[in-house]
């Protein structure tokens, strides 16, 4: 192999291994710091606590715990010392912002198919709506300003493949 593809090899493992990390791993309640659990529980008294994940994004740590809130999915990001950074709540499209409906009809995916719509609501931050869509058979997760411009469109259940600039071919996955 020459020292150039040597290069190529090394970015796209160190690429692939930058995406694992940072995976969420799904962990059992007692592997959850009290603080965690207390903040969730004063937050959202007497409703059940459905699943917990542990994920490290940017070098920290994050605890990801599922409850069912009001009958709605909910999620709650919370750092190890029970800051609550991030909530995620499953929504009905009736409750989305009007600027958001209007966006969604208005982009290529105005027909397609409602799977989930979240709102998701950070620190220190405008909540977002995430909207995943079926065209087709194909999936995308949409990220909607609360006026209504679409922030992000991922296609999902795809493999991660290789940038071009790295002087792989395009469209070789991958494993995952």
């Amino acid at each position: 192999m020459s020292w150039e593809k040597g290069i190529v090899m090394g970015f796209v493992v160190a690429a692939l291994a930058s995406a694992a990390s940072a995976q969420e791993q799904k962990i059992g309640r007692s592997e959850v710091p009290e603080t965690v659990l207390k903040t969730v529980e004063a937050t959202y008294p007497r409703v059940p606590l459905l699943g917990f994940s542990k994920e490290a994004e940017d070098g920290r740590l994050a605890y990801e715990i599922a409850l069912d809130w009001k009958g709605r999915r909910t999620e709650v990001v919370v750092s190890p010392e029970g800051r609550i950074l991030i909530e995620e709540v499953t929504i009905g499209i009736d409750e989305v912002p009007a600027a958001v409906r209007k966006g969604l009809a208005s982009s290529k995916y105005g027909s397609a198919k409602l799977t989930r719509i979240e709102k998701v609501t950070e620190t220190d931050r405008a909540s977002t709506f995430e909207i995943v869509v079926d065209q087709g058979g194909e999936k995308h997760e949409l990220v909607f300003a609360g006026y209504g411009e679409i922030q992000s469109d991922e296609k999902l259940g795809t493999k991660p493949s290789a940038p071009a600039s790295l002087g792989v071919t395009p469209g070789v996955d991958f494993p995952s």
